[in-house]
């Protein structure tokens, strides 16, 4: 039966218009997978395993993706994220249900899954304010879930207070940005007892956040043993030169 709020207020698919529902069956089809690769150098590898020489001390051992972030995407991601549609936040339990079983690899190297911590991404106090909600919050907390692990949002804070939307800055931009410290870690949380940190956001661009969110981690707890993965939504696709018959990526 269809709810009052549907009758004057009907959902329809963030890519094809069509009424019912804010994904369709027919668009859910179109979304593209992204292939397990290496979130550093973007070659395929295994159960998205960060390459040995890719790897330094600050590195994931994984960055999980599970769609391309593209023209069929973005839609559906950006009326979630900045036109306030929060209820959108509903398909995201059936769409993680579809890949998790990919990710499961992040369980074998603990004894259970209460070994897990899972948190999300953390906005400011002021994108927070204006946007009413942080948009990973309900994503990390559909993984932990599935996972049977634990989730919170009161183990790292983002102090930043600039306007600024990583979105709409360049490469070179969000490496600058990672110079001024935008997170911080609540060290009244009790860590001890997990062995493993799983870092959830919507979309991965360069990596920069991830990266900074694991160096702030790695240096609050540089005795700890924690292994850290991620979970992204999305990712573009990555492009290649072909140059004197070697593939380079190209830089953007």
């Amino acid at each position: 039966m269809i709810s009052i709020l549907d009758f004057f207020f009907p959902k329809s698919c963030c890519i094809c218009s069509r009424y019912g529902s804010y994904l369709c069956n027919l668009c859910q089809k179109l979304l593209w997978r992204n292939l397990p690769e290496c979130y550093k150098c973007r070659r395929i590898s295994k159960h998205y395993l960060t390459h040995n020489h890719c790897r330094d001390c600050y590195s994931y051992n994984s960055v999980f993706v599970g769609w391309q972030y593209n023209k069929l995407s973005s839609p559906f991601l950006k009326r979630y994220k900045f036109k306030g549609e929060y209820d959108i936040s509903s398909m995201f339990n059936y769409l993680i249900g579809t890949v998790i079983k990919d990710f499961l690899y992040v369980q074998k190297d603990v004894r259970e899954s209460k070994e897990i911590l899972v948190i999300s991404v953390p906005i400011s106090k002021k994108r927070l304010t204006q946007r009413g909600f942080n948009q990973t919050k309900c994503i990390a907390e559909i993984v932990a879930k599935y996972l049977d692990a634990i989730y919170t949002d009161d183990f790292i804070v983002n102090i930043d207070n600039t306007d600024r939307h990583n979105a709409l800055l360049d490469k070179a931009d969000r490496l600058e940005l990672t110079k001024n410290r935008r997170f911080v870690i609540n060290e009244d949380f009790y860590i001890s007892g997990y062995k493993k940190i799983i870092v959830v956001d919507d979309v991965i661009t360069t990596g920069s956040t991830l990266e900074e969110i694991s160096r702030c981690i790695r240096d609050t707890y540089p005795d700890r043993e924690l292994e850290l993965d991620a979970f992204c939504l999305f990712r573009g696709r990555p492009y290649y030169n072909n140059i004197n018959n070697k593939y380079y990526k190209r830089n953007d």
